[in-house]
């Protein structure tokens, strides 16, 4: 097994690897449940700029709003961020 296969995949490639469509990712607005790994100790799920995406195998992941105007900011930030510019809650 390689590091790559030991990595969790990125959603475009969980997707991918599924065969499934575009509509397997589920995300929400919506005030988001306690963060379990990593993300426990970020500040992404404390910002108003998040949006919590999860794979149709039930990875979560954290998508950057800033990052769609601003190229600073990774759309997928490894986590744990202790620290943005652009974090507000």
């Amino acid at each position: 097994m390689s590091a790559r296969d030991e990595r969790d995949p990125s959603p475009s490639e969980d997707a991918a690897s599924s065969g499934s469509d575009a509509h397997a990712a589920r995300s929400s607005r919506t005030p988001h449940p306690a963060p379990t790994g990593p993300a426990r100790h970020s500040l992404c799920p404390t910002c108003r700029h998040v949006q919590r995406v999860e794979s149709a195998k039930g990875s979560v992941f954290w998508m950057c709003g800033r990052a769609k105007a601003d190229p600073r900011f990774p759309k997928y930030p490894p986590q744990p961020v202790v620290s943005c510019a652009g974090h507000e809650r």
